[in-house]
Protein backbone atom coordinates (compact mmCIF):
# COMPACT_ATOMS: atom_id res chain seq x y z
CA UNK A 1 0.00 0.00 0.00
CA UNK A 2 1.43 3.37 -1.10
CA UNK A 3 0.98 6.35 0.84
CA UNK A 4 1.53 10.33 0.51
CA UNK A 5 2.00 12.56 3.40
CA UNK A 6 2.25 15.93 1.81
CA UNK A 7 2.50 19.54 3.40
CA UNK A 8 4.37 18.42 6.64
CA UNK A 9 6.58 20.58 9.03
CA UNK A 10 9.46 19.14 10.03
CA UNK A 11 12.35 20.74 11.74
CA UNK A 12 15.29 22.01 9.02
CA UNK A 13 18.95 23.24 10.35
CA UNK A 14 19.50 26.63 12.54
CA UNK A 15 16.81 26.55 13.82
CA UNK A 16 14.67 26.70 10.25
CA UNK A 17 11.24 24.60 9.29
CA UNK A 18 10.90 22.37 6.40
CA UNK A 19 7.56 21.67 4.42
CA UNK A 20 7.92 17.81 3.08
CA UNK A 21 5.97 15.27 1.29
CA UNK A 22 6.93 12.42 2.36
CA UNK A 23 6.35 9.16 -0.04
CA UNK A 24 5.85 5.86 1.42
CA UNK A 25 5.63 2.81 -0.79
CA UNK A 26 5.04 -1.09 0.60
CA UNK A 27 5.71 0.42 3.98
CA UNK A 28 8.96 2.26 3.61
CA UNK A 29 9.69 5.79 3.42
CA UNK A 30 10.47 6.13 -0.64
CA UNK A 31 11.18 10.11 -1.00
CA UNK A 32 10.96 13.18 0.55
CA UNK A 33 11.00 16.20 -0.80
CA UNK A 34 11.27 19.63 1.34
CA UNK A 35 11.26 23.28 0.59
CA UNK A 36 12.36 25.98 3.20
CA UNK A 37 9.24 28.17 4.59
CA UNK A 38 9.17 30.89 6.82
CA UNK A 39 7.61 30.16 10.37
CA UNK A 40 5.37 32.83 9.53
CA UNK A 41 4.26 31.83 6.24
CA UNK A 42 2.72 28.45 7.59
CA UNK A 43 -1.38 28.72 6.50
CA UNK A 44 -2.69 27.27 9.65
CA UNK A 45 -5.91 26.60 8.59
CA UNK A 46 -4.79 22.79 8.12
CA UNK A 47 -3.75 22.36 11.55
CA UNK A 48 -5.62 20.62 14.07
CA UNK A 49 -5.94 21.34 17.76
CA UNK A 50 -4.52 17.82 19.52
CA UNK A 51 -4.93 16.44 23.39
CA UNK A 52 -1.09 16.69 23.91
CA UNK A 53 1.96 14.46 23.36
CA UNK A 54 2.26 10.42 24.24
CA UNK A 55 5.03 9.17 26.07
CA UNK A 56 5.11 5.72 24.87
CA UNK A 57 7.68 4.25 27.19
CA UNK A 58 8.36 5.13 30.64
CA UNK A 59 9.68 2.83 33.38
CA UNK A 60 8.15 4.84 36.72
CA UNK A 61 9.77 2.82 39.15
CA UNK A 62 13.22 2.67 36.98
CA UNK A 63 14.77 6.09 35.86
CA UNK A 64 15.31 7.36 39.10
CA UNK A 65 17.45 4.17 39.73
CA UNK A 66 19.23 4.06 36.21
CA UNK A 67 19.95 7.77 36.94
CA UNK A 68 22.00 7.09 40.17
CA UNK A 69 23.56 4.28 37.96
CA UNK A 70 24.49 5.33 34.72
CA UNK A 71 27.90 4.81 34.54
CA UNK A 72 27.74 1.10 34.29
CA UNK A 73 26.83 -1.24 31.25
CA UNK A 74 23.51 -2.10 30.60
CA UNK A 75 23.70 -5.56 31.74
CA UNK A 76 25.74 -4.33 35.08
CA UNK A 77 22.87 -1.72 35.08
CA UNK A 78 19.96 -3.86 35.02
CA UNK A 79 22.02 -6.90 36.97
CA UNK A 80 21.85 -3.81 39.95
CA UNK A 81 19.08 -2.45 39.96
CA UNK A 82 17.34 -6.16 40.23
CA UNK A 83 19.15 -6.76 43.60
CA UNK A 84 20.34 -3.68 45.34
CA UNK A 85 17.61 -0.94 44.36
CA UNK A 86 15.01 -2.73 46.70
CA UNK A 87 11.62 -0.43 47.22
CA UNK A 88 8.54 -0.50 49.21
CA UNK A 89 5.42 0.58 47.55
CA UNK A 90 5.61 3.95 49.36
CA UNK A 91 8.63 4.68 48.30
CA UNK A 92 7.77 2.80 44.34
CA UNK A 93 4.21 5.36 44.38
CA UNK A 94 6.29 8.30 45.63
CA UNK A 95 9.08 7.91 42.71
CA UNK A 96 6.69 7.18 40.32
CA UNK A 97 4.64 10.83 41.07
CA UNK A 98 8.46 12.55 40.45
CA UNK A 99 8.94 10.46 37.02
CA UNK A 100 4.89 11.08 35.98
CA UNK A 101 5.43 14.77 36.65
CA UNK A 102 8.50 15.20 35.06
CA UNK A 103 7.15 13.91 31.76
CA UNK A 104 4.16 16.10 32.10
CA UNK A 105 6.54 19.07 32.52
CA UNK A 106 8.23 17.98 29.28
CA UNK A 107 4.71 18.47 27.49
CA UNK A 108 3.47 14.63 27.32
CA UNK A 109 -0.65 14.40 28.14
CA UNK A 110 -0.82 10.95 27.89
CA UNK A 111 2.33 8.17 29.73
CA UNK A 112 2.52 4.41 28.78
CA UNK A 113 3.73 2.96 31.39
CA UNK A 114 5.31 -0.21 32.04
CA UNK A 115 6.05 -1.77 35.79
CA UNK A 116 6.58 -5.16 37.81
CA UNK A 117 4.48 -3.74 40.89
CA UNK A 118 1.84 -1.82 39.11
CA UNK A 119 -0.37 -0.89 41.73
CA UNK A 120 1.72 2.34 43.27
CA UNK A 121 2.12 3.37 39.62
CA UNK A 122 -2.13 3.14 38.92
CA UNK A 123 -2.46 5.20 41.72
CA UNK A 124 -0.18 7.98 40.60
CA UNK A 125 -2.01 7.67 37.17
CA UNK A 126 -5.36 8.63 39.24
CA UNK A 127 -3.65 10.91 41.43
CA UNK A 128 -2.37 13.04 38.67
CA UNK A 129 -5.51 12.55 36.92
CA UNK A 130 -3.62 11.32 33.53
CA UNK A 131 -4.78 9.31 30.72
CA UNK A 132 -2.03 6.30 29.27
CA UNK A 133 -1.83 2.77 29.78
CA UNK A 134 0.18 0.57 32.65
CA UNK A 135 1.43 -2.90 31.37
CA UNK A 136 1.26 -5.27 34.34
CA UNK A 137 4.95 -7.04 33.96
CA UNK A 138 4.72 -11.07 34.55
CA UNK A 139 8.40 -13.12 34.36
CA UNK A 140 8.77 -16.81 34.51
CA UNK A 141 12.29 -16.79 33.31
CA UNK A 142 15.52 -15.75 32.93
CA UNK A 143 17.98 -16.21 29.61
CA UNK A 144 20.12 -13.15 30.31
CA UNK A 145 23.26 -12.43 32.15
CA UNK A 146 23.52 -11.29 35.60
CA UNK A 147 20.71 -11.12 38.20
CA UNK A 148 16.79 -11.96 36.96
CA UNK A 149 14.43 -9.52 37.36
CA UNK A 150 11.62 -10.53 39.60
CA UNK A 151 9.76 -13.65 38.86
CA UNK A 152 6.54 -14.06 39.41
CA UNK A 153 4.19 -17.05 40.19
CA UNK A 154 2.18 -17.46 37.36
CA UNK A 155 0.22 -20.56 38.25
CA UNK A 156 -2.75 -17.98 39.00
CA UNK A 157 -1.69 -16.02 36.32
CA UNK A 158 -5.58 -15.37 34.73
CA UNK A 159 -6.66 -14.27 39.06
CA UNK A 160 -3.74 -12.36 39.38
CA UNK A 161 -4.30 -10.23 36.10
CA UNK A 162 -8.24 -10.44 36.90
CA UNK A 163 -7.51 -8.40 39.68
CA UNK A 164 -5.43 -5.16 38.33
CA UNK A 165 -7.63 -5.13 35.60
CA UNK A 166 -10.19 -4.34 38.16
CA UNK A 167 -8.66 -0.86 37.70
CA UNK A 168 -9.17 -0.54 34.09
CA UNK A 169 -11.01 2.72 33.16
CA UNK A 170 -11.52 4.30 30.12
CA UNK A 171 -8.61 6.86 31.50
CA UNK A 172 -5.88 4.27 32.37
CA UNK A 173 -5.91 0.91 30.38
CA UNK A 174 -4.17 -1.81 31.81
CA UNK A 175 -2.07 -4.32 29.93
CA UNK A 176 -0.32 -7.19 30.33
CA UNK A 177 3.24 -7.86 29.01
CA UNK A 178 6.71 -9.07 30.23
CA UNK A 179 10.15 -7.45 30.52
CA UNK A 180 11.69 -8.96 26.92
CA UNK A 181 11.60 -11.81 25.00
CA UNK A 182 14.64 -13.52 27.69
CA UNK A 183 12.33 -13.29 30.18
CA UNK A 184 8.60 -14.94 29.61
CA UNK A 185 8.73 -18.84 28.39
CA UNK A 186 6.78 -19.34 25.10
CA UNK A 187 3.80 -20.88 27.56
CA UNK A 188 3.60 -18.18 29.07
CA UNK A 189 3.52 -15.85 25.69
CA UNK A 190 1.27 -18.16 24.39
CA UNK A 191 -0.62 -17.08 27.72
CA UNK A 192 0.00 -13.78 27.57
CA UNK A 193 -1.88 -13.69 24.07
CA UNK A 194 -4.83 -15.42 25.27
CA UNK A 195 -5.55 -12.86 28.24
CA UNK A 196 -5.32 -10.28 25.27
CA UNK A 197 -7.55 -11.61 23.62
CA UNK A 198 -10.04 -12.52 26.74
CA UNK A 199 -10.12 -8.85 28.52
CA UNK A 200 -9.71 -7.10 24.85
CA UNK A 201 -6.38 -5.45 26.16
CA UNK A 202 -2.81 -5.40 24.45
CA UNK A 203 0.50 -7.27 25.39
CA UNK A 204 4.00 -5.03 25.76
CA UNK A 205 7.55 -6.82 25.70
CA UNK A 206 10.68 -5.29 25.06
CA UNK A 207 12.21 -7.28 21.80
CA UNK A 208 15.45 -7.57 19.56
CA UNK A 209 17.13 -4.84 21.72
CA UNK A 210 20.27 -4.56 20.13
CA UNK A 211 22.40 -7.77 18.94
CA UNK A 212 23.18 -9.69 22.02
CA UNK A 213 19.79 -10.12 22.91
CA UNK A 214 18.48 -11.51 19.29
CA UNK A 215 21.99 -13.79 19.34
CA UNK A 216 20.34 -14.94 23.29
CA UNK A 217 16.91 -15.67 21.62
CA UNK A 218 18.46 -17.88 18.83
CA UNK A 219 21.02 -19.64 21.34
CA UNK A 220 17.65 -20.25 23.72
CA UNK A 221 14.98 -20.22 21.45
CA UNK A 222 16.37 -21.92 18.05
CA UNK A 223 15.10 -18.12 16.16
CA UNK A 224 15.24 -14.59 16.66
CA UNK A 225 12.92 -13.32 18.93
CA UNK A 226 10.23 -11.75 15.96
CA UNK A 227 10.14 -15.08 14.31
CA UNK A 228 9.19 -16.94 17.54
CA UNK A 229 6.28 -14.98 18.39
CA UNK A 230 5.08 -15.35 14.21
CA UNK A 231 5.95 -18.69 14.87
CA UNK A 232 3.77 -19.43 18.27
CA UNK A 233 0.80 -17.74 16.19
CA UNK A 234 0.54 -14.92 18.92
CA UNK A 235 2.13 -11.69 16.80
CA UNK A 236 -1.60 -10.04 15.63
CA UNK A 237 -2.81 -6.38 16.32
CA UNK A 238 -2.58 -6.24 20.53
CA UNK A 239 0.75 -7.12 20.61
CA UNK A 240 3.28 -4.14 21.33
CA UNK A 241 6.60 -4.59 20.17
CA UNK A 242 8.85 -2.46 22.00
CA UNK A 243 12.42 -1.28 20.74
CA UNK A 244 12.70 -3.58 17.50
CA UNK A 245 16.29 -2.40 17.06
CA UNK A 246 17.59 -5.36 15.33
CA UNK A 247 15.50 -6.76 13.13
CA UNK A 248 15.99 -7.48 8.90
CA UNK A 249 14.09 -7.30 6.34
CA UNK A 250 12.23 -10.61 6.36
CA UNK A 251 11.11 -9.49 10.16
CA UNK A 252 10.14 -5.98 9.36
CA UNK A 253 7.81 -7.59 7.01
CA UNK A 254 6.31 -9.73 9.83
CA UNK A 255 5.92 -6.22 12.20
CA UNK A 256 4.47 -4.13 9.63
CA UNK A 257 1.33 -6.42 9.35
CA UNK A 258 0.49 -5.69 13.08
CA UNK A 259 0.56 -3.23 15.53
CA UNK A 260 3.73 -2.30 16.87
CA UNK A 261 4.88 0.55 19.51
CA UNK A 262 8.47 0.79 17.71
CA UNK A 263 10.71 2.82 20.12
CA UNK A 264 14.04 2.76 17.87
CA UNK A 265 15.97 3.61 21.22
CA UNK A 266 18.12 1.61 23.66
CA UNK A 267 20.52 2.64 26.25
Amino acid sequence: MNHLLQNIIIDGPDDTYLRANIEIKEGYIAKIETSKIDIGEVDRSSFYVTCGFVNSHLHPNQLLDRRKLDQLQIVELLSTMHTKQKKTDKERYHQAMLVLIDALKSGATSMYAIASNPIPVIQAFRDLGLTGAITCVFNDVWEGEGNAPTQADIEDLETTFSKLYDHNTNDVKIHIGTASILTASNDLLVRFNNIAQQYNTRVNLHISEGKESVETCIKTRGMSPVRLLSKLGVLNEKWNLIHTTTVDNEEVKIIANFWCIDYPLSR
